[in-house]
């Protein structure tokens, strides 16, 4: 792997470690409170510990498949590519709301942002489209 190619898998660890940090500290902070006041016991606790560790999980082996390089077994990505596409079109979406926006209050740089991640959804929607098996 030549090293840009590690230093993009190192930098997309480290994003999805930021990212799982907040489940992890909320989970922490509900068992830590229930451990202090046992009486708080809930359904909403429990629902609360188990997104946060749902997520939690999720996102560290994601970090540890951008990390390492290791993909799914199946295919070598990182998500299966139904859920990659479903990214995609959320990241345009974004997009086109961030463009929208930007045409509304008249702002460029919203309005350059916008086409950029447009562009960005585009190129990964086509690369993703490329890499799927032919039926």
């Amino acid at each position: 792997m030549d090293p840009l190619s590690r230093l993009f898998h190192w930098f997309s660890a480290a994003i999805l470690c930021v990212f799982a940090f907040a489940p992890l500290y909320i989970g922490g902070y509900v068992a830590l409170l229930l451990v202090r006041e046992p009486e708080k016991f809930d359904l909403f606790a429990v629902a609360v510990l188990g997104i946060c560790g749902a997520l939690s999980y999720f996102l560290l082996l994601l970090a540890y498949r951008a990390a390492t390089g290791r993909g799914r077994k199946v295919d070598g990505g990182l998500l299966p590519p139904l859920a990659m596409m479903f990214i995609f079109v959320l990241f345009a979406a974004i997009a086109m709301a961030i463009l929208a926006f930007g045409i509304w209050e008249g702002k460029t740089e919203a309005i350059v942002g916008g086409v950029a991640y447009l562009a960005l959804a585009a190129l990964g929607w086509r690369q993703r489209r490329s890499q799927a098996p032919e039926e």
